[in-house]
């Protein structure tokens, strides 16, 4: 990456092709640093910043709920969980989608504090930016966000206003994604093409206490359902969707495996010190 071409993270490179495997404010982030200094030291120097300033931003939205030292306290452990020191010196998505869920949460607690359109504009605009970097988020901001501007400000007679500016700005910015998804493909994608399907699929299949290590590679090369992907020929489009309806005929095979395994990855997800595993892969 430090050595290579400067790259647009909305044209292909050359030789590729139009895609959306990832969401576009992360790699939009990257070609910035990339096009101040191709190196990869800017990159973790780059990834530290916005690591400190999400410390700043879960201080401020802490302090909104406790007392300047709790918060100071609450900041410190936030800032010195092992993986959120890993993922700052690393070039994923992490540390960057951290800071924008702080945002969006802080901006929500803003307006709630003094209600107001404008405000909840605003929240909106900044809830919809973390979802613009991993679509996981998406749920939240068009859903649950919303829905909690109404129960927060039940019983008033704005509260419906409120959450419709919220949406008002929330939907049309997500919406730009969504539309350029459309145009470029003639079909509709929500979120990213290296997603739902993809990840679904490969998490039933590798158990966890092996993902992330070499024996992750040859379950995958063995498993006969990418195999038979392999020589499909799909697009990156067809190939998750593809996936995607793979995993839910498993899933309807045997469910409880299936609730075991999450059970197991909610486990490992908030284990405090991280395991010596490849965190490329996130399952």
């Amino acid at each position: 990456m430090s050595r290579g071409p400067k790259i647009s993270p909305c044209r292909p490179a050359r030789g590729g092709s139009w895609a959306a495997e990832r969401e576009p404010l992360y790699p939009a982030f990257l070609a910035g640093v990339l096009s101040a200094s191709r190196s990869a030291r800017a990159i973790q120097v780059a990834q530290c910043a916005v690591g400190a300033l999400s410390v700043w931003l879960f201080f401020f939205l802490a302090r909104r709920l406790l007392d300047e030292r709790g918060a100071l306290l609450a900041a410190a452990l936030f800032a010195l969980h092992p993986q959120y020191l890993f993922y700052a010196a690393t070039p994923m998505r992490e540390t960057f989608q951290a800071a924008l869920l702080l945002l969006g949460f802080l901006a929500l607690s803003r307006a709630a504090a003094a209600p107001s359109a404008r405000a909840y504009a605003l929240a909106g605009a900044a809830a919809a930016l973390a979802p613009l970097t991993n679509s996981a988020f998406l749920p939240w901001a068009l859903g649950a966000a919303p829905l909690g501007v109404l129960w927060v400000h039940r019983g008033r007679r704005e509260a419906l206003v409120w959450a419709a500016a919220f949406l008002a700005a929330a939907a049309p910015l997500y919406g730009t994604w969504v539309a350029r998804n459309y145009a470029r493909f003639d079909t509709l994608v929500l979120g990213a093409t290296t997603g739902g399907g993809g990840n679904l699929y490969m998490y039933l299949i590798i158990p966890n206490d092996v993902a992330g290590t070499p024996e992750q590679t040859r379950l995958a090369e063995a498993d006969p359902v990418l195999r038979e992907l392999a020589g499909l020929g799909l697009s990156h489009v067809e190939s998750d969707r593809w996936l995607y309806k793979k995993a839910v005929a498993r899933i309807a095979r045997e469910p409880g495996r299936f609730l075991g395994l999450c059970a197991g990855r909610f486990v490992k997800l908030w284990r405090p010190i991280p395991y010596k595993r490849d965190y490329g892969h996130n399952w």
